[in-house]
């Protein structure tokens, strides 16, 4: 069983996402401003195409249960009605809303097993006295985890490359995918 934040509607449980259905059956595409936690066997959450934005993933070792967010922009005070809407459009709706959707699915009261990956925050657009979306959102990401006691133990984040990013339910074992790059784990 997945539950499902979809920027579109309110949280529910779903079996699989409107997106699920041209991908795969076995895989969760999460969009921007969007995330997701699953406890099902042989499921994968992904994330395609990051740019900027960043995925935070979140897995907890001793129940399986897997957690991705595809976040935006840093912080959403600028943007309240926006953040209010779209919760994990923001790292501070995302991070902390993932982190409870992911206990509340493993019945946990503590975050102790839980560890943190971070993909994506790249310099697509990057122009000179350009705002680095990025690297704001990697910052503003890592505090939030230090903040809520969430240890961050792996990160693939900034350069110039577009990346794409799954997680496996089963071992919680992060791929990355870049067009010309190949592909690797986290």
């Amino acid at each position: 069983m997945q539950t499902h934040y979809n920027k579109h509607a309110p949280l529910h449980t779903t079996t699989h996402s409107s997106a699920d259905q041209s991908y795969a059956p076995n895989v969760s595409v999460i969009e921007v401003g969007d995330m997701a936690v699953s406890y099902d066997a042989g499921h994968q959450l992904k994330s395609i195409d990051l740019g900027s934005n960043v995925a935070v993933l979140l897995y907890d070792t001793s129940n399986n249960v897997a957690g991705l967010a595809r976040i935006a922009l840093p912080g959403s005070s600028p943007n309240t009605n926006h953040a209010k809407s779209h919760p994990a459009f923001f790292v501070n709706g995302a991070v902390p809303g993932l982190l409870g959707m992911l206990i509340e699915h493993s019945k946990r009261r503590c975050t102790t097993d839980i560890v943190a990956k971070i993909v994506g925050g790249a310099h697509i657009l990057l122009s000179k006295g350009a705002f680095d979306v990025g690297k704001r959102n990697v910052i503003a990401i890592k505090t939030m985890l230090e903040r809520l006691g969430i240890a961050l133990c792996a990160e693939d984040v900034g350069g110039n490359i577009n990346r794409t990013v799954s997680i496996c339910v089963d071992t919680g074992k992060v791929h990355v995918s870049s067009p010309g790059h190949g592909s690797w784990e986290v």
